[in-house]
């Protein structure tokens, strides 16, 4: 894995509120005296964090699945576990056991966590969009006086 793969699946890893707003700061910046400079690095930029996007879409998608099946396999060892002490396993009593699980509660969690990453992801996604059609609009007006000027 390349230094820039490792340093943008930490950035993933550790992606919070604060990160993102420093991320957003840097990646949606227009620098109006380089524009030649931000239209040959954007691509480039747009790619990793598009990249990382669905990375994290990936991981998220990854995440629902094996909560389905944990929560499957929480469903069957509660039902089992109530026949055993001779309980009827009902719905409400199997699903009380299932919600009150620590280990679900906790895994949870750490999903709604990978979602924020995700909806964040999204969102610097979209603000690089924008940044992309200032420059395209920067660059266009740019040329426009230029030919008004040789004109």
């Amino acid at each position: 894995m390349t230094d820039r793969a490792s340093d943008l699946l930490t950035a993933y890893e550790h992606l919070d509120w604060d990160l993102y707003v420093e991320l957003a700061d840097f990646l949606c910046k227009v620098d109006r005296h380089g524009i030649e400079d931000e239209l040959v690095a954007f691509p480039r930029m747009f790619s990793y964090y598009s990249g990382l996007y669905e990375y994290a879409r990936q991981d998220v998608a990854k995440w629902e699945a094996k909560l389905e099946k944990m929560t499957a396999e929480l469903k069957r060892e509660a039902a089992d576990q109530l026949k055993s002490s001779g309980t009827r396993p009902t719905v409400d009593a199997v699903m009380t056991r299932v919600n009150t699980s620590e280990e679900l509660y906790i895994f949870k969690e750490d999903l709604e966590v990978r979602k924020g990453r995700l909806g964040l992801l999204k969102s610097l996604v979209s603000g690089m969009q924008s940044k992309k059609d200032m420059l395209v609009q920067i660059s266009a007006n740019s040329r426009a006086e230029i030919q008004l000027a040789k004109g």
